[in-house]
C-alpha cells in the first residue's frame, strides 16, 4: 500500500482522476499512509470535479456518515445521484440506503429495482 501511495500521489498531482479517487481511499482507511479523512475528501473531491464516478461515491459516503466533512445527508444524495448517472451501480445502492435511513420506502426500493436490473 505504501508503495501504491507514491505512484498515486504522482498520477494525482499529473492530474489523473482515477489515482485521485485511488489515493483518497488510501487516506481514507489509513492503507499505507497515515489515516487522514480530511486529506482523503480533499482528494474525492478533486475526483469528482475530474469526473470520477467512483469518487462520487466514495465522497457521498463521507458526507453520509460525517468522515472528513460535517454530515449532510442532501451532500451524500446529490453525489449518489451523480454517480448513479455516470453508471456506478454502487452509487444506486448507497442511494437506496440513505433513502432507507431517511424512510424514504418507496424511493429507496425504485433504486434497488435499477440496481438489480443492472
Amino acid at each position: 500500500p505504501a508503495m501504491a501511495a507514491h505512484w498515486y500521489t504522482i498520477a494525482a498531482n499529473g492530474g489523473h482522476a482515477e489515482a485521485m479517487n485511488n489515493l483518497g481511499a488510501l487516506y481514507h482507511s489509513g492503507s499505507g499512509v497515515p489515516q487522514d479523512h480530511q486529506l482523503a475528501v480533499s482528494y474525492f473531491t478533486r475526483a469528482v470535479t475530474a469526473g470520477d464516478a467512483s469518487a462520487m461515491l466514495n465522497l457521498g459516503l463521507c458526507y453520509e456518515s460525517g468522515a472528513g466533512v460535517p454530515q449532510d445527508w442532501g451532500r451524500a444524495e446529490e453525489l449518489y445521484v451523480q454517480g448513479s448517472a455516470s453508471g456506478n451501480v454502487d452509487a444506486l445502492t448507497a442511494l437506496g440506503y440513505l433513502y432507507t435511513l431517511q424512510e424514504r420506502y418507496d424511493k429507496a426500493a425504485r433504486c434497488f429495482v435499477l440496481a438489480s436490473e443492472q
